[in-house]
Order: structure tokens, then C-alpha cells, then sequence
């Protein structure tokens, strides 16, 4: 089944709708994210960025399991199962009076929290192997892998960025490598993270 993900903090609000509800106008009808994943996943990614307006079209959805799409008056059944998350604290957002209550309880049904990085450093090694095999796909490089002391580098950094500064050192990196180079070595990551 269809699995999307949408990034909330990267479209304006009304963007954001059209593409997470689809639109009607002058007979033309677009078909938005919910529709396209019937019987599937919709992962919302920093879901803590979205306005209250958008939130409570969403909690609608959540509620009811049906959409409207922007400009329609018609209400339309949807299957869809959603996955949140979010780089912010919600709870401190619902206090703040930033994300409403009634939506963060409806998304929170099964909450599963990750921990930091620097709280799972047994990870960064597959992490940064997966990152590699996802760059060199999006370079058009062929890097085999870490030096010794690269990776010892990689696991003494504290990482308050997580998972997204590691993929941004992986990245940096790669730039300064030479064509033939494949091998990741520690004089090429950024000297701000070196102990």
C-alpha cells in the first residue's frame, strides 16, 4: 500500500492543504495525499510546524476519516493510516498554546520516542553506513566506507543535531573527497565537530 510522506514545515499553509487534501476548481479536480493513499501510510513529518488551522482540518480526518478537499464541499471517506512526528516538544507546545490538545492526543495513540544519538552511539556506525549507501546514490559516488579514525570521530561527537548533523557531516565530507578517493577519512570532516 501507498506510503508519502509530507514535510509540514517546508509548504505554506495553503500548499500544505492542497497537497495533503487535494483541490476543486472550475471542474478540475486534484487529488490530494489522503486520496492517493487509500488503504495506506501518510507520514507527517514535524507535524509541531503546522498551524492550528491546518490541525484542525487534520484532527477532522482523524475523527471522522473523511476530507474535503480545498474549494469542495463534498465530504470524502478516506483510509489512511498517519504516522507523526516532530523535532519539538509538544507537550511544552500544548502549554504554550502553540498545538492544540485535542489533535496532539488524537496523533498520540502509540507514542514511540527515539532516543538522541549521543544516547545511542552503539548506532552511529550502521546510521552512517545506511547514509553513505543513500548519499553516493544522490552524489553519483561510489564510497565504500569510514577510516578507523574517521568512525572514532563520528562516535566522540556529542551530536545535538541527531540523525540530520550526522547526514550533514557525511555530506560535507563527501564534497572534499577527491574522485578517486573511497574511503571517508577523518581530515575530511568539518574541524568544528573534531575533539
Amino acid at each position: 500500500h501507498p506510503f508519502l510522506r509530507v514535510n509540514c514545515s517546508s509548504l505554506e499553509e495553503y500548499l500544505l492543504e492542497t497537497e495533503l487534501f487535494g483541490s476543486e476548481k472550475d471542474g478540475y479536480i486534484q487529488h490530494g495525499f489522503f486520496e492517493q493513499a487509500t488503504n495506506g501510510t501518510i507520514f507527517l513529518d514535524e507535524v509541531g510546524e503546522l498551524t492550528k488551522k491546518t490541525q484542525a482540518k487534520l484532527l477532522r480526518v482523524l475523527r471522522e476519516n473523511a476530507i474535503i478537499r480545498v474549494d469542495g464541499a463534498t465530504s470524502i471517506p478516506v483510509d489512511v493510516r498517519i504516522i507523526a512526528s516532530s523535532s519539538l516538544n509538544l507537550e511544552k507546545a500544548m502549554l504554550e498554546g502553540t498545538f492544540r490538545e485535542d489533535f496532539y492526543y488524537q496523533l498520540n495513540r502509540m507514542p514511540i520516542h527515539i532516543p538522541s544519538l549521543r544516547n545511542r552511539k552503539q548506532d552511529i556506525p550502521a546510521i552512517a553506513e545506511h547514509l553513505l549507501v543513500r548519499l553516493n546514490q544522490e552524489f553519483g559516488r561510489n564510497i565504500e566506507g569510514f577510516s578507523e579514525e574517521a568512525m572514532v570521530s563520528l562516535l566522540l561527537y556529542d551530536w545535538p543535531g541527531n540523525v540530520r548533523e550526522l547526514e550533514n557531516v557525511i555530506s560535507r565530507s563527501m564534497i572534499f573527497l577527491q574522485p578517486n578517493d573511497r574511503i571517508v577519512e577523518e581530515h575530511h570532516l568539518p574541524k568544528s565537530m573534531l575533539v
